[in-house]
């Protein structure tokens, strides 16, 4: 699915955290397949925002850290699989505000991708993380919270 429908010239980055060691052949393996397709394997970053902010889409599951990680960054994110509970509204949030999509199945993600890259959906999605994106959350949060303390109590 997804390999062999990808866009010409897109690159693909597979962040793999701790893991780099154990998958990479696993990953090169499946590669072979795809020659045409330029892939950077990342192990463990302490720089995700920084990382994210240079990528177009992030396909991931609809975990809380990296579905607001995105919204800060502003990179719309195709959720591929949700654990049910907090996961499901992290997908329909996306949905909700134009800023990412739901593609469950495997098979399907590589012509969907495909279809929003080129019927432009994807770069919809980027203008609507563009509106909805919060940098600079927690100093926000950090700033109103101290303000608040330092109102004299009634």
């Amino acid at each position: 699915g997804l390999l062999a429908n990808w866009p010409a010239g897109a690159e693909l980055t597979l962040v793999m955290g701790r893991h780099l060691v154990r998958l990479r052949p696993v990953v090169a393996e499946i590669l072979q397949e795809y020659p045409a397709v330029p892939v950077r394997c990342v192990g463990w970053c302490r720089e995700v925002p920084a990382l994210l902010m240079t990528h177009d889409l992030v396909i991931s599951k609809a975990g809380g850290a990296t579905v607001h990680e995105c919204f800060a960054a502003g990179v719309p994110v195709m959720v591929n699989y949700i654990i049910p509970g907090q996961e499901e509204g992290n997908a329909e949030l996306l949905e909700q505000l134009g800023c990412g999509c739901r593609c469950l199945d495997p098979d399907k993600t590589g012509p969907l991708l495909a279809r929003l890259v080129e019927g432009g959906g994807l770069a919809g999605m980027r203008l609507a993380m563009a509106r909805h994106r919060r940098p600079g959350g927690a100093v926000t949060v950090a700033r109103e919270v101290l303000e608040r303390l330092r109102q004299p109590a009634l």
